[in-house]
């Protein structure tokens, strides 16, 4: 069985195990919860089912809660191949009623509660594949398009500090006897070798491709796909696994021509780029669709970029879909990166997100980081903050009215000057990213409501599955208005949130029956499918009612008093008591959360 724990005000889920005394949780998993407790040398040895014998890396004393019942106890924290564990001790101090977790959660069998150690198989079965090398994909080479009239331009190489000298040359010898870069006497292309010191005291090796290159190349139109589909994907999966493929680009194999193209200029000469490198900017779109025509036919297997993730209901039908999947890399010379795994989890960070069973949530290390950001001093504090913030914007009630004022700030030649109403705004965005708010991933199978609401300064609506009788909300959509749209009739602002809402879910609702809700008692005759509409409707209305002939629902009035969680979507900026919040198009959010997402996501 899995319940979730509160640990120092922090949720982690767990396998509960009456048969085990202490309670332990996987190295991982603490390290996420980044607690401030002290870390205490251990005396105790463990035994897994199998009589695998093990000491543990050390325990501590957290304050801990479950439905309202707080204790002290200690936790132990075990090697990341093993499984949070809910011992006796834990149990019977919080009053853990068993009979009460079995209700929600389906009967587990004996593997999948006490199997904690069938990694090492894995890694000794897959050995080739977990190792740290660079392989290269058969049967596929990658090519880059140039623009008509491209010109081959030579960038001179940068100096390299002489105490990072022989690092970075023993880098270069590495790459070059591996094959994925070969000397060259002479070329007309060359873009600069960046050296990035790591902390460990050896170096990144990066190239500057920004100026020879990527102005010149084509766009890759091939789609990246939706995050949000690859969540509601994960519905009513209870088991994860992910994998981490190691310097990814690298094992994609370039033709002759992109050999040239990329050649990279050093203190030592020029070297042609053998494989696909990392900083061409259509690189990931080639890389994408080439890793999706390889697992395409995997079942419960996704992924985005170098990120795979595995997927099932059960224990053992995620081993299998593992199985296949690491055959399936090892077939194509495919590596993993080790260190950056996980496997067989309940709950696991994937794409900046938490996900378990049937729950999405916020990373709780990228909140705190939200949390600490210090007030904006120019605009490019301002244009950070905003992209992580909308990154989690599905999370974010009316999200595009509270960012008004900060996004006023970035319009060109506006004078930076940070407000009142800037601080409340500030302020109101870390609060509700702060909020323990819990998405579902969407289910078309369960039946689906669209509800909305306008304000006279914004509309909103929220898409929600009903489970056991209530509304779970999948998501969260809302934008300003313009100022003409501001100047519509109150009735006309309700359509538009509808048709907003409507339109924003298209992919949800589109051949799906659903119900729509609104607080506006007109509009449910206006918009039923089963009435004509009144001879005086607006022209506006006429052309709302037309576009939602597409859909299949069922308009339902719901009593304002009753309406408050979409209400308040629409209206929070009132509720705040911000004044002078001018309103606008919100097709900017879009573009600095596009600019954002992968260094939220890494």
């Amino acid at each position: 069985y899995i319940t979730d724990i509160y640990i120092e005000r922090k949720r982690q889920s767990f396998e509960v195990d009456s048969g085990a005394g202490y309670t332990l949780i996987p190295e991982t998993d603490y390290a996420r919860l980044n607690l401030k407790a002290t870390l205490r040398k251990p005396s105790t040895l463990f035994r897994s089912y199998t009589g695998e014998v093990f000491t543990p890396i050390g325990f501590v004393s957290v304050e801990v809660e479950y439905q309202g019942r707080k204790s002290q106890e200690e936790m132990y924290i075990v090697p990341s191949k093993y499984h949070p564990i809910l011992g006796r001790i834990w149990i019977r101090h919080l009053q853990i009623n068993l009979a009460e977790i079995d209700k929600n959660n389906t009967n587990l069998s004996k593997s999948d509660c006490f199997a904690i150690d069938p990694i090492p198989n894995i890694f000794s079965e897959y050995k080739d594949i977990f190792e740290p090398k660079v392989g290269c994909i058969p049967n596929i080479k990658c090519s880059l398009k140039l623009r008509e009239n491209a010109k081959p331009t030579l960038i001179k190489h940068r100096i390299i500090p002489y105490a990072l000298r022989e690092k970075v040359e023993r880098e270069l010898d590495v790459l070059e006897k591996t094959g994925i870069i070969t000397k060259v006497n002479l070329s007309d292309w060359g873009s600069p070798l960046v050296v990035i010191p790591k902390p460990d005291g050896n170096v990144r090796l990066c190239v500057d491709y920004k100026i020879a290159v990527n102005q010149q190349l084509q766009a890759a139109h091939y789609p990246i796909r939706n995050i949000d589909e690859i969540l509601n994907n994960l519905r009513n999966s209870k088991v994860f696994c992910r994998l981490d493929l190691y310097k990814a680009y690298l094992h994609v194999p370039v033709d002759e021509d992109s050999q040239t193209i990329q050649t990279i200029s050093t203190h030592r000469g020029t070297y042609r780029m053998n494989r696909l490198s990392f900083g061409i900017k259509t690189a990931p779109n080639e890389f994408n669709r080439i890793l999706e025509e390889i697992l395409q036919d995997l079942d419960g297997t996704m992924s985005y970029f170098d990120d795979i993730i595995i997927h099932a209901t059960s224990r053992e039908e995620c081993g299998k879909r593992l199985i296949r999947c690491l055959d399936r890399l090892k077939a194509n010379d495919l590596h993993l990166n080790k260190d950056k795994c996980d496997f067989f989890k309940t709950e696991i960070q994937y794409l900046g997100y938490t996900v378990r069973y049937n729950q999405i949530s916020k990373c709780q290390n990228k909140v705190e980081a939200i949390e600490k950001v210090p007030r904006p001093k120019n605009a490019d504090d301002v244009r950070k903050f905003l992209g992580m913030v909308t990154y989690y914007s599905r999370f974010i009630p009316n999200a595009s009215t509270l960012t008004y004022p900060l996004r006023k700030l970035l319009r060109k030649n506006y004078k930076f000057s940070w407000s009142s109403i800037c601080e409340a705004a500030f302020i109101k965005l870390k609060q509700e990213i702060s909020s323990d708010r819990v998405l579902v991933p969407f289910n078309p199978n369960l039946p689906i409501t669209i509800a909305c609401d306008a304000s006279p300064t914004g509309i909103a609506g929220v898409l929600s599955n009903i489970i056991e009788g209530g509304e779970r909300p999948v998501a969260f959509v809302s934008r300003s208005l313009t100022q003409a749209e501001q100047n519509y009739s109150q009735l006309d602002r309700e359509a538009l949130a509808i048709v907003f809402t409507v339109n924003k879910f298209y992919n949800y609702v589109y051949g799906q029956q659903f119900t729509l809700i609104t607080d506006n008692k007109p509009l449910t005759r206006i918009f039923h499918q089963d009435s004509k509409l009144p001879a005086m409707t607006s022209s506006r209305l006429l052309r709302y009612a037309t576009f939602l002939q597409n859909f299949n629902y069922k308009v339902q009035h719901r009593k304002a008093e009753e309406h408050q969680n979409v209400d308040f979507l629409s209206r929070s900026t009132h509720h705040q008591k911000v004044p002078g919040i001018e309103t606008l198009l919100d097709e900017e959010l879009q573009v600095i959360c596009d600019q954002t997402i992968n260094q939220i996501s890494t």
